[in-house]
């Protein structure tokens, strides 16, 4: 059995495992392969990632499993040159995978814990109600990017990331334009009045500026011209 996982991809979920909890699903990576696809799985609970690829897999039938947390941890690692990873094992019914790294042969022991309805966190359609976001899930976006490459707002042209919010209704989405196999989601935080956040400008902002010496004053320059 062969599963081709892309490391970009794997070292890019794991941004959005969790780091200390006690569920240990949470601070590993999730696998779900067939013939056709690999898709990866990371969440904390409150946000996360998944990524597919259209590979062709060496497994009798479709399965999944997570890699634990300390495989996860050698296998991103360090950036390897190999554009692919290879999970083995000797047939569906022995109880280790193998990996080849730069270091050798990693074998490892998955975990098979129930494993939460990923595809049920994403809405089908978001409602645009704004919400407050957590700065860590900010991070971890980016970090991702980051992984395939992207550490700009823009890349040739296209928007980089566009983000669905969904208030309080459920998670928001988050997608790079240049990376379709990834998609992310993340819970919105609330106000103290348990409703989504909505942003007013601060009562300094409003009105001019008028300095009192001639030697101070500068030429008014239209919003639309800053950047």
């Amino acid at each position: 059995m062969r599963i081709q996982v892309n490391p970009k991809a794997l070292r890019a979920v794991a941004h959005f495992r969790a780091a200390k909890d006690i569920r240990p699903y949470l601070r590993g990576v999730h696998v779900e392969a067939s013939h056709e696809h690999t898709v990866l799985v990371a969440t904390n609970g409150q946000a996360l990632a998944a990524h597919h690829s259209d590979v062709a897999n060496d497994v009798p039938v479709p399965v999944r499993f997570q890699i634990p947390a300390d495989t996860v941890a050698l296998l991103v690692k360090g950036r390897s040159s190999a554009s692919t990873l290879v999970l083995e094992k000797d047939d569906l019914a022995a109880g280790t995978w193998r990996v080849a790294t730069q270091h050798g042969w990693l074998e490892f022991a998955p975990d098979h814990d129930r494993y939460p309805d990923w595809r049920r966190v994403f809405p089908e359609v978001t409602t645009g109600e704004p919400c407050i976001m957590n700065p860590e899930v900010t991070m971890a976006i980016w970090k991702a990017a980051a992984e395939f490459g992207i550490r700009g707002l823009g890349q040739k042209g296209k928007l980089a990331v566009r983000i669905g919010l969904n208030g309080l209704a459920g998670a928001s989405i988050a997608q790079f334009d240049v990376i379709p196999g990834l998609i992310m989601g993340f819970m919105g935080m609330s106000d103290a009045n348990d409703t989504p956040y909505v942003m007013r400008r601060p009562s300094w902002v409003v009105g001019t500026f008028a300095p009192s010496m001639a030697s101070v004053a500068v030429k008014d320059v239209p919003a639309e011209s800053l950047v």
